[in-house]
């Protein structure tokens, strides 16, 4: 379970249980068993409206209770509220995970965390520098490539084999 504030001082709890899963999987149709893969929080991180549809349906309840519309809810997601919101998204999926798979990915989000910041860093310094590029990069940095399951444990993406 994480928490987050919005911009209008709303405070929001974010719990990922399996309802909570197949809820998003619905609506906005993503599948947050897919982040241990990588490309999912490259999606997040680079999506913000994928980041609020999926923040609100996690809080659909919340704001039907509040008298929140989704639109509202977005409203309230700018600037540093939707980091830290996609932040406390992160570390409730990984609170679901368990203790191993929790731990790889705490130690992916960590990695994740460490190449922005030096592709922030980077990129300041070449503006201190008076190097501004003419066209934006291509791509943004990808996360790392998450280790592979510890011996024994299931795939998620795919059924497991008869033994």
């Amino acid at each position: 379970m994480a928490d987050f504030l919005d911009n209008r001082d709303r405070r929001w709890t974010l719990t990922i249980d399996v309802n909570a899963i197949r809820r998003v999987r619905a609506d906005p149709a993503i599948d947050l068993m897919g982040v241990l893969d990588g490309p999912l929080l490259i999606r997040l991180a680079s999506d913000p409206v994928l980041l609020v549809d999926t923040l609100h349906t996690l809080c659909a309840a919340q704001a039907e209770a509040a008298k929140v519309s989704p639109e509202q809810f977005g409203q309230g997601l700018t600037g540093d509220a939707i980091e830290k919101a996609g932040n406390a998204l992160l570390e409730a999926l990984a609170d679901f995970f368990p203790s191993r798979r929790r731990a790889i990915l705490r130690q992916l989000l960590a990695r994740a965390e460490e190449l922005a910041e030096k592709d922030l860093a980077a990129i300041e310094a070449k503006l201190a520098a008076g190097d501004v590029p003419e066209k934006p990069a291509a791509e943004p940095t990808e996360a790392p490539s998450p280790p592979a399951p510890p011996p024994g444990a299931t795939s998620t993406s795919s059924p497991e084999s008869p033994a």
